[in-house]
């Protein structure tokens, strides 16, 4: 990435001068190389902000080119858990008159492909169902899922911002027709991402103002954060066989001592299909105590309850709501992320400082 901050700093767009056609092709070569990736074509990838934008112009862009060419009923089947960067773009297409059929999961976050089979009506034009759950780490079975939308002419979004980096995926057996991607899920940086779209033709850009990315997202493309993008996809599933089974033995070594030292601690979704990076854990503390709060009031363990995107807000995750988890218990439920980097002496100080903590309270 430093060469197009400090050599290379040109508009990709502008390539009138040497800088800019260098910069041109850096973006030429990024897309290129992650269209390779992901199994897709260079031309089904749009370079966005990060998951929230390409979400936003998946939901939106669809809905509204569709809107203007069909003025019946519109049906849109989701489920309930999806990222708030899905559920709101669909709460406001509620507020405007479309039909929300939410879908709701079993209590370890877990969905059936009949669910979404018996939800679909003919006035179904959209399915909306994440790669996998960001608080629980369940993978879904979008395979299945995206089939019965193709086989019933549906447009399939699918959220794969947890997902890109941590399961093999080839876009091009998927019947999805867009995927949201995030950089910094796997180790690129922050503030960039792309949007797979299968037929650009379906979707209405909801920005106007540049040609760029084919008039869908215009705006001056973020270069270096595009290189970073391509280069951390690139390092990612090229060590995933070696780093995600020893990312699974030090998650599952955490959760086991956890659970032998209190049987009354609960992994949640842990009998369920998971990535390996992500434990989400349920503590039977008393009422009135905040487990997060206090766990990072420590200031050792760096860890959260719900969604990064969520942590400002007081409320309760929608997630463990959903999954029948109390206010209270949603309150005292640590989601803990791990990487490739985590080491064994890190999961052995989280353990005993999470037991520490939890057995003052208990006293």
């Amino acid at each position: 990435m430093l060469p197009f901050f400090t050599e290379c700093y040109a508009n990709s767009s502008n390539i009138t001068n040497k800088m800019g056609i260098e910069a041109y092709k850096a973006v030429v070569r990024s897309r290129n190389n992650v269209a390779k990736l992901l199994g897709c074509l260079p031309q089904q990838i749009l370079w966005t902000s990060g998951s929230t934008e390409a979400n936003n112009i998946a939901i939106f862009g669809f809905i509204s080119q569709l809107q203007s060419r069909y003025k019946e009923q519109i049906q849109i089947v989701l489920s309930s858990i999806e990222h708030k960067s899905v559920l709101e773009p669909i709460e406001r297409i509620k507020s405007l008159g479309a039909q929300v059929t939410f879908i709701e999961p079993g209590k370890n976050g877990e969905f059936s492909t009949a669910q979404f089979e018996n939800a679909i009506s003919r006035s179904t034009k959209l399915v909306c169902c994440m790669h996998v759950n960001n608080e629980l780490g369940v993978i879904n079975n979008i395979e299945d899922i995206g089939k019965i939308c193709y086989n019933k002419g549906i447009h399939f979004h699918c959220d794969s911002t947890q997902a890109i980096g941590k399961l093999p995926i080839n876009i091009n057996k998927l019947k999805v027709d867009s995927i949201s991607v995030s950089a910094h899920k796997f180790h690129g940086p922050k503030g960039v991402g792309c949007l797979f779209i299968r037929n650009e033709n379906l979707i209405k850009p909801m920005f106007y103002g540049g040609g760029q990315e084919n008039g869908i997202r215009p705006g001056t493309l973020n270069v270096s954060g595009i290189v970073g993008l391509s280069e951390a996809l690139s390092l990612a599933i090229e060590s995933m066989d070696t780093y995600i089974p020893k990312v699974e033995k030090l998650r599952d070594k955490l959760e086991s001592t956890l659970i032998a030292h209190d049987n009354r601690i609960v992994v949640n979704g842990r009998n369920q299909h998971r990535v390996s990076n992500i434990s989400n854990i349920s503590f039977p503390v008393k009422p009135g105590y905040n487990f997060l709060e206090l766990i990072s009031s420590m200031g050792i363990i760096a860890c959260s309850s719900g969604s990064a995107c969520d942590s400002a807000d007081n409320r309760p995750s929608h997630v463990m709501k959903a999954i029948g988890k109390s206010r209270h218990e949603a309150k005292n439920t640590l989601r803990i992320s791990l990487s490739k980097y985590t080491t064994a002496e890190e999961i052995e100080l989280a353990a005993f400082h999470i037991i520490q903590l939890f057995d003052k309270i208990k006293s």
